[in-house]
């Protein structure tokens, strides 16, 4: 089973290096194929050549070979996005209180976990294209810096929503550099291509296809301050059968890496509802044991916080997201 393991993992590869020539050049990923590929010489020949075992290899990775042959078309400002660095960082908030950055900060739920938990906020800054959502938020900065005066002090939000564009799409690299070294970035980018109750457009949903542009922020962060961590969330995709979903979701982990999936009741939510999650504050696998180890309370229900009054309307955008080209989704770029 092991020797499977690792003939799995060296073809996987090697598929993606067909794809792509170039991003395999970290020092690391290289190590590691290296001895994966040592490692085969203990396998068989004929597990090693077996075409059924091959076959079965090409089609498991089909989806991603052709996500890959694409990035070429992913870019944000007129610069290709790369993948985000991966590696863990060794993360610990300042003293003073950490800069803190939410893109598509929604009603600043990311900010008030991290003062539940906590952690002081020196520095916060919002981006928010919805209008309905900004209006809450910064309703909120009041009452979180009542709640939290020792943690959250009125000088922490007097640039939140003014400094930054309220659309992601209009960051440049020098507000980046004008902000200097962020601490921490949250991030949930909008889903509609890849949710279920869509139409599985994927990341060619021009919201979903903001994707990019996070990315692209987020790397321009990372440029300035290497110890940076994220928190990044969206909907399960893996489990969509839908072909461009399953193709697109390739590309996401592409950037992102392998998601941390889990139901949100088990971090406290009223309701249960499956999320990924990706972040370089710590392993997988820490994550996994403590989500399993976590216990909520039996007694909360959504039934307690339900408000028939609450409405949102989308913001909505053109139909397509204008860097996928003609090559990607079959239609001019910009249709």
């Amino acid at each position: 089973m092991a020797h499977h393991c690792i003939l799995k993992e060296v073809h996987t590869i090697s598929y993606i290096r067909q794809a792509s020539h170039e991003w395999m050049e970290d020092d690391e990923e290289e190590i590691a194929y290296t001895q994966a590929a040592e490692s085969l010489r203990a396998v068989p020949t004929e597990i090693q050549h077996g075409p059924e075992v091959l076959q079965r290899l090409k089609a498991a990775h089909e989806p991603l070979v052709k996500a890959m042959s694409k990035f070429e078309n992913m870019e944000s400002h007129g610069e290709p996005i790369r993948p985000l660095l991966l590696k863990l960082v060794t993360w610990t908030p300042p003293k003073e209180g950490l800069t803190l950055l939410e893109l598509f900060g929604g009603i600043s739920t990311g900010l008030e976990a991290l003062l539940q938990s906590g952690m002081v906020v020196q520095r916060y800054f919002y981006v928010d294209i919805d209008p309905l959502a900004r209006k809450v938020a910064e309703s909120r900065m009041i009452d979180l810096t009542t709640r939290f005066p020792q943690q959250f002090p009125i000088s922490a939000w007097k640039a939140s929503f003014s400094f930054f564009p309220s659309d992601i799409q209009l960051i440049q690299r020098r507000h980046m550099e004008l902000l200097g070294p962020l601490d921490l970035i949250i991030a949930g980018w909008e889903c509609q291509g890849f949710s279920a109750a869509g139409v599985g457009e994927g990341l060619g949903d021009a919201r979903s296809g903001l994707f990019v542009d996070m990315v692209q922020v987020i790397t321009w962060a990372q440029e300035i301050a290497l110890n940076l961590g994220y928190i990044i969330e969206n909907t399960p995709s893996q489990f969509d059968q839908r072909e461009k979903v399953q193709e697109h979701f390739s590309l996401v982990q592409h950037y992102l890496g392998a998601p941390l999936l889990l139901d949100a009741v088990q971090c406290g939510s009223y309701a249960h509802r499956l999320r990924n999650l990706w972040t370089n504050l710590a392993p997988l696998s820490i994550l996994e044991l403590a989500l399993k180890y976590t216990i909520r309370d039996p007694n909360i229900q959504v039934s307690q916080i339900l408000d028939d009054q609450s409405s949102c309307q989308p913001v909505t955008r053109q139909e397509k997201a204008p860097w996928f080209s003609a090559n990607v989704i079959g239609e001019p770029r910009g249709a």
